[in-house]
């Protein structure tokens, strides 16, 4: 008789080769699952879980089966209860390692109800109806662009660089820069940002303003870090309007073990390093610039969130480094452990899931104490009919755990 067992099960995952990924002595995910790097091939991403697109495979009675049909066999014994009835027969998370050697998209992610009309209406740009909520945690550092400035910054960059009177023509550019600061803020930078991106269709004027900020650019004895990665994007890129995101979005940098977190309608895009990533399971983004695939412009100004705040960095301490959200699909923890030390996690009768970032772990779970051992870079799943086990470090180890909140 089929059954799921009450230890843990190894997953094996599958790699995204984007052209935005690191490669060659710079690729990281390679030198994390500790196999041969390919020359000049990109690793982009390695997604853990049970999207369609690149489910997470199990050895099960001696094959393969993809996790999303493992799941679909046993949904209560390795979800757990809770999981199903608020979620139905799905793992309601995707984990990742992103390495990014340049700009990722500028892009957004609709909340449900958008997802569902955008599926609706275009369900070969937008593969799924599910929102996509999701933290990012620097491995070592990231640099990311993050929802729209204050308008005070809006305005002090525009003054900055006189290629931006041309672009917008004097009587508008004047009437940006010359207006007191509004009360209603999110409305009138709204406004602003729509007036940028429309201008911007026009490839002509966007080349000339393009062009002409790398001119002021290129004359300054001191750039800062937004000028030096418009520069850097601008040869990748092009006549791209997501290049004007260098000057008009919040530029965040997080070191290692540092996160934020981004909700439905904040325009993001990461710029540079490795990172942790979870999701809720989807694959939906609203594109607006700095990529050749499919953008999205009018959908992404209908729903943007014009919020001005810099998004809240999470500084976690401890052994345990918890990263709170909001999101209801997924809660997740950077546990560290040093030589033979040893912790006991409790399920609630939720699936987990676990990847080794560094050194090895012993799982040991049972009445009978049985062992399995894990080392940097392998994955594993904890069904939810596994009440408790315990982590023990063969030496100094890092592991990522996911569950369900």
């Amino acid at each position: 008789m089929e059954r799921i067992d009450k230890e843990p099960y190894k997953l094996y995952n599958q790699i995204q080769n984007y052209a935005w990924g690191t490669k060659n002595e710079n690729a990281f995910i390679p030198k994390l699952l500790q196999i041969k790097i390919e020359k000049d091939q990109t690793y982009a991403e390695l997604w853990i879980g049970a999207h369609p697109k690149a489910s997470s495979k199990i050895m099960y009675q001696g094959n393969f089966i993809s996790l999303s049909d493992l799941i679909n066999k046993f949904p209560s014994e390795i979800l757990g209860e809770y999981v199903v009835n608020k979620f139905g027969n799905n793992l309601p998370f995707l984990l990742k390692i992103l390495s990014a050697n340049h700009a990722l998209s500028i892009q957004m992610h609709p909340n449900k109800q958008e997802a569902e009309a955008l599926h609706k209406n275009d369900p070969n740009n937008y593969p799924d109806a599910n929102h996509k909520p999701e933290i990012a945690i620097a491995l070592d550092s990231l640099d990311a662009l993050v929802g729209l400035k204050p308008l005070k910054e809006i305005i002090d960059a525009l003054k900055t660089y006189c290629g931006f009177i041309d672009f917008y023509g004097s009587e508008y550019y004047d009437k940006v820069v010359s207006d007191p600061l509004p009360t209603d803020e999110e409305s009138v930078k709204g406004e602003f940002y729509k007036t940028t991106m429309n201008l911007g269709k026009d490839e002509n004027i966007l080349s000339q303003l393009l062009n002409n900020l790398e001119d002021e650019i290129l004359k300054k004895e001191k750039r800062e870090l937004n000028e030096e990665y418009f520069l850097e994007n601008k040869k990748i890129f092009g006549n791209d309007i997501g290049l004007l995101s260098f000057f008009f979005f919040n530029l965040v940098s997080l070191k290692k073990d540092e996160g934020f977190f981004t909700e439905s309608g904040i325009p993001h895009a990461y710029l540079k390093g490795n990172i942790v990533e979870c999701m809720a399971n989807s694959d939906n983004v609203i594109r607006a610039g700095l990529t050749p695939k499919f953008k999205d412009v009018d959908s992404l100004l209908s729903l943007i969130n014009m919020h001005t705040s810099n998004p809240k960095i999470i500084h976690p301490q401890g052994r345990e480094k918890k990263y709170s959200s909001t999101a209801e699909e997924f809660d997740l923890k950077n546990i560290s452990l040093k030589e033979k030390e040893k912790i006991t996690l409790i399920t609630k009768s939720r699936v987990q899931v676990g990847l080794v970032l560094d050194g090895e772990v012993v799982f040991s779970c049972g009445e009978k104490e049985k062992k399995f051992n894990f080392i940097k870079g392998e994955a594993f799943l904890v069904p939810a009919l596994l009440p408790e086990y315990t982590l023990i470090s063969r030496d100094n180890s890092n592991c990522i755990i996911v569950t369900v909140p």
